[in-house]
């Protein structure tokens, strides 16, 4: 993997016949690559016979995937909802391809990718390390890249009862794994959501004289040099302000700014808004 600029990622997946010949042409197309940033010209000068090659740039800003090829190989495409479909063929040429949001893209050196292929579809829901071991198993050679695109925003309303803190839950959690969150930061971010949404159904309630309800928002987004996760947790109610001497309770708000690292409590009497940021661990 090659760290270009402006959020962008070049790789290069390859077969060769002899090892020594794998390591010349491994350092040859990195450089390539890293010097243009164009997967056609990265692979440039090279013979059918030094091997297969796949050889693309990411695009995780514009969604784009921009890829280039030497001999019979093609990348697979699935998302959630889209069934896997092989991608244009791009043999010594430049072909493009737009990443729908959470997508899982393989490039692999091994023409026959079938039944890697169809697992894709299974696949799609799950964690991208997950996946991963269940793709590569089925490659004979497993030689390949697996790329998650980042998913779309999660943006989920319910009433605010206790019942519908599960429901915030389940869906944040299946959110977070599709974007292949690490366990750690998953576990802070869904207790962190979690509370915030547990003090809205608790106290946003209160001298409400309508039903109240309580929108749940996560999106990944860049941030400096890598990428954060933003989550929102709004209600339309009435905000109760914290006790002068809670006792044991009260203390959500410090929960919150524990497990995350930057919080915004916004109330006013059309409902409270916290938002949350926490950076995404490489």
């Amino acid at each position: 993997m090659i760290l270009l600029d402006g959020h962008r990622v070049g790789v290069a997946v390859g077969r060769c016949p002899d090892l020594p010949r794998s390591i010349g042409l491994r350092s040859r197309v990195a450089a390539a690559l890293r010097e243009t940033a164009d997967p056609a010209r990265a692979l440039d000068g090279l013979d059918p016979l030094d091997g297969t090659i796949v050889c693309a740039v990411i695009d995780r800003a514009a969604s784009q995937f921009v890829y280039s090829s030497l001999g019979e190989v093609t990348p697979v495409l699935a998302a959630p909802n889209l069934a896997h479909r092989l991608l244009e063929h791009a043999d010594r040429r430049v072909a493009t391809a737009t990443l729908p949001p959470g997508a899982t893209l393989l490039l692999c050196s091994d023409p026959d990718v079938g039944s890697a292929a169809a697992e894709l579809d299974d696949c799609a829901h799950l964690h991208p390390d997950v996946a991963a071991d269940r793709i590569v198993g089925l490659l004979s050679p497993p030689a390949a890249v697996i790329y998650r695109h980042p998913p779309g925003p999660l943006v989920l309303t319910v009433p605010a009862e206790p019942a519908s803190l599960a429901t915030v839950r389940a869906r944040l959690r299946q959110w977070l794994s599709l974007a292949g969150i690490d366990p750690e930061s998953s576990a802070d971010s869904l207790l962190a959501v979690g509370e915030a949404a547990s003090n809205a159904t608790e106290h946003s309630v209160l001298g409400a004289d309508h039903g109240v309800q309580i929108t749940v928002q996560a999106v990944l987004e860049p941030s400096g040099g890598g990428e954060q996760m933003r989550f929102t947790v709004s209600d339309n109610g009435r905000w109760k302000p914290a006790a002068p001497s809670p006792g044991y309770r009260g203390h959500g708000i410090r929960l919150i700014n524990a497990l995350v690292d930057e919080t915004d409590l916004t109330a006013t009497d059309d409902g409270t808004t916290v938002e949350m940021l926490k950076e995404v661990r490489s």
